[in-house]
């Protein structure tokens, strides 16, 4: 490769590097004035459920009563409890965590994330250049969910090691990665939905294969009475942080929140309409487009979606845009990518709405380009056999490429229109 060349690449990536660090400087700057309320709230949970699991309680895992018990002998003026909504396979990998103080446990959990989100941002790097570094670190939703104590880094790099798998023909394992992301069971449901449609049977073997070791683990840990007490806790109507500012969510539920309209009827009626476009537009997609139109689908019509959930739209995000066709889907990706969509929910209503409204767009967009390229494959290829073979012939070329053509087979009549009149 010429050395020119060879210099112009290091220079952007030097660039893109510098862009990456400034934006984690600012993003850990602004992350700071969290980190408070993140240790009495959003971590807090995980912490409870680690402590559960240390003491070997997993059948009053999700009992209301003993959570808050223990949440409120590390925070003795919590007002209200702050739930632990994970299943139970999922404290006892927090278990470690429980062997610190709460403190110490939030900066290694902090820690954690970071390592995690830099190898994230490492494979955007290699896989599309000094770009995709520095739209990684342009996206909001990852440094916000890691400042919270969130687990969104963990989760985006699931969806990442997902796709990589799919990618080098490994369906099986991909499903199971995908599957794995059931310790937060509601964020991610139209995949398997999606699986089912394009008929990616091994896929979904994998990822049903993931659900029942999920299920089962956390079945052998806190036994039938802990599911239904899981299961109860999860319809609970009466604990107010179970799910809390709804109008601030990223989903299509926000929006109709932000218009005064919170009839659930509506509600669900658009996340239906959500989750059609979604399959509408993975149904034959290329592998990117696919995964793109499922998770950002599934955040649409899930009940519960922070901004901070949004971290695993980032791969369909680049994917959006170094490889879209259209403008209008690379440019409702990098609007997604854009930090000022997922603070806009700080302003208040109607501006609220807005991470929802622009993962719409996207979905709308990605399954615009979908049904687009379908319409005109047909066109395309219209032409390209006009022979006629007898009943069965075109099945039997299909089954064997290789295979001669049948003799019988003849030339299609041109069109009427392209016909020449004999002289005379």
């Amino acid at each position: 490769m010429d050395r020119g060349v060879v210099r112009s690449r290091s220079a952007r990536f030097v660039t893109a590097g510098l862009a990456a660090v400034c934006a984690a400087v600012f993003y850990g700057a602004v992350g700071s004035q969290i980190v408070p309320t993140a240790q009495r709230h959003d971590f807090l949970n995980l912490y409870t459920g680690a402590i559960l699991a240390r003491a070997g309680d997993f059948r009053h895992m999700h009992d209301p009563a003993r959570q808050l018990e223990i949440e409120r002998e590390f925070v003795p003026d919590l007002p209200a409890l702050v739930p632990f909504v994970r299943p139970a396979v999922y404290a006892k990998v927090l278990e470690p965590l429980a062997a610190m103080p709460l403190q110490r446990a939030f900066w290694v959990w902090v820690a954690i994330q970071i390592v995690i989100l830099g190898l994230c941002w490492t494979w955007a790097a290699r896989r599309f250049g000094p770009s995709g570094l520095v739209w990684s670190a342009l996206f909001l939703p990852t440094a916000y969910g890691i400042a919270n104590g969130q687990d969104c880094a963990m989760m985006l790099a699931m969806m990442i090691v997902a796709y990589e798998l799919a990618e080098r023909e490994h369906p099986g394992a991909s499903g199971f990665a995908i599957g794995l992301t059931l310790i937060k069971f509601h964020l991610l449901l139209l995949f398997p939905l999606a699986m089912l449609l394009s008929r990616r049977w091994r896929m979904l073997a994998g990822y049903s294969a993931a659900a029942i070791f999920v299920i089962a683990s956390s079945l052998a840990l806190g036994g039938w009475g802990g599911l239904v007490e899981y299961a109860g806790l999860l319809q609970r109507k009466d604990i107010e942080r179970l799910s809390p500012s709804p109008e601030m969510m990223s989903n299509i539920h926000a929006i109709v929140w932000n218009f005064g309209t919170e009839t659930r009827g509506v509600m669900a009626a658009l996340a239906g309409v959500a989750a059609a476009i979604a399959l509408a537009a993975a149904w034959k997609a290329p592998l990117w487009r696919w995964f793109a139109a499922a998770t950002a689908g599934s955040l649409l019509a899930a009940p519960h979606v922070y901004g901070y959930d949004a971290a695993v739209l980032l791969a369909p995000i680049l994917f959006a845009i170094h490889r879209a066709e259209s403008k209008l889907l690379r440019t409702a990706a990098m609007a997604v990518a854009l930090p000022c969509v997922f603070w806009l929910p700080a302003a208040g209503r109607p501006w609220a709405m807005g991470p929802g409204v622009a993962i719409l767009v996207f979905l709308i967009a990605v399954g615009r380009e979908s049904w687009s390229v379908l319409i005109r494959e047909p066109v395309k290829n219209a032409g390209e056999d006009r022979r006629i073979f007898p009943p069965g012939a075109r099945a039997a070329m299909r089954a064997d490429p290789a295979a001669p053509a049948p003799r019988c087979a003849r030339a299609a009549p041109a069109p009427r229109s392209s016909r020449l009149r004999s002289p005379g």
